[in-house]
C-alpha cells in the first residue's frame, strides 16, 4: 500500500509540475476533483496511450480510430499544431492538457511529456497524445 501512496504523490507531483506556468488551456477544476476524490487514480485496468495523428490541420481528416480514441480519453495531451476543434470530441470529463512547443514560450521538454504521460495514465487511465501536422 505504501508503494501506491507513493505512486499517488508522484502522480499529483506530475499534475503540479503540468499546471504551474504551462501554457493555458488546461482544466484545473476537473483535475482537482480527480485528485481529491478517495477512490480515484492510481489505476490497474484500462491503463494506456493512444497517438492520434490529427492531421494538417481540417478536423474533419481524423480517422474514425482517432475519433474513438478521443472519445474514450480519460486524459488528451495536445499539442501546438492541433486544431482545437477535435478536443470537443473528448469527454467532458476528460482533462485537456496543452504540451505544445512554440519558439520563444515556455514549453515541456520531450522527456517530461512522457513522464506526464505514463503518470497520467496510472493515475487517470486512458491518455491521448494528439499530434497535429
Amino acid at each position: 500500500m505504501k508503494k501506491l501512496a507513493g505512486s499517488r504523490q508522484k502522480a499529483e507531483g506530475s499534475f503540479l509540475r503540468a499546471t504551474v506556468g504551462s501554457p493555458p488551456p488546461i482544466e484545473l477544476q476537473t483535475l482537482n476533483f480527480k485528485l481529491q476524490t478517495p477512490n480515484f487514480g492510481l489505476r490497474t485496468s484500462n491503463l494506456g496511450l493512444s497517438v492520434v495523428g490529427a492531421g494538417p490541420g481540417d478536423p474533419e481528416l481524423i480517422t474514425l480510430k482517432g475519433l474513438k480514441a478521443l472519445q474514450s480519453a480519460d486524459v488528451v495531451m495536445y499539442d501546438a499544431l492541433v486544431d482545437e476543434a477535435l478536443l470537443d470530441y473528448a469527454p467532458p470529463a476528460a482533462a485537456r492538457i496543452f504540451v505544445g512547443k512554440r519558439k520563444g514560450k515556455p514549453s515541456f521538454k520531450q522527456q517530461e511529456i512522457n513522464e506526464l504521460i505514463v503518470d497520467f495514465a496510472r493515475l487517470f487511465g486512458h491518455v491521448v497524445r494528439l499530434k497535429g501536422g
